[in-house]
């Protein structure tokens, strides 16, 4: 219990490991003073990756669920008004499924939100007068995506593949000063099945010899 409203907000860590599909977070709060409420961080997944639900936040005028992910914050992702009160202990309750997560304050269901993923986009060619087949590979979303790339159809393969890849901050552009967004390349063993991990904000061209 924290009761100097002069300093920072308290911290409570719950060391516990969630790893199911589907989870359920309840933690009992009360604010004795101060004009903020609560913070219930989750999902997390490392210091650039996580949610938190903001409970009275914004003067204690607003609700919302957040999100840290590829160097950004989210802001307000689901928002609804409302407060919490001071000195009564309030029940958080945060319900994880594939795909949602709703947040219930008191019982009461503030947000429900399901989250979405920029899609993958992919481009094969193939390029004739190299004999290479060339796939581009786009990923918008601000936090990498594991990827299968399957080349079928060709009598044989090289044994590597090349790549070159595109990534920066979302909005970064190079000038004369700068340049953060530069090609680097890389190979790959190459077969009828890849795996990669496509990076976040990137694009790559994966170039594999064929026959």
């Amino acid at each position: 219990v924290q009761r100097d409203t002069g300093v920072d907000g308290a911290v409570s860590v719950a060391p516990v490991a969630a790893d199911g599909e589907s989870d359920v977070l309840r933690v009992r709060a009360r604010k004795l003073d101060g004009a903020e409420g609560f913070l219930l961080v989750f999902g997390f997944e490392g210091q650039d990756s996580y949610y938190w639900w903001n409970v009275g936040g914004w003067g204690n005028t607003e609700h919302a669920l957040q999100r840290r992910a590829g160097g950004r914050s989210q802001d307000r992702m689901i928002a609804a008004r409302g407060a919490v009160e001071t000195g009564k202990w309030h029940d958080l309750r945060v319900e994880l499924t594939p795909g949602r997560i709703r947040c219930y304050l008191d019982d009461q269901l503030v947000h429900d939100y399901r989250p979405t993923r920029p899609e993958v986009r992919v481009s094969p060619t193939l390029d004739e007068s190299t004999g290479e087949v060339l796939v581009k590979l786009v990923n918008p979303a601000e936090e990498p995506i594991a990827a299968t790339l399957k080349l079928s159809g060709a009598s044989s393969l090289a044994s590597v593949a090349h790549v070159t890849t595109l990534t920066g901050e979302p909005g970064g552009v190079n000038s004369i000063e700068r340049e953060p967004i530069r090609p680097v390349e890389s190979v790959l063993p190459a077969s009828d099945t890849i795996e990669m991990e496509l990076p976040a904000c990137s694009v790559q061209v994966v170039k594999v010899k064929v026959k």
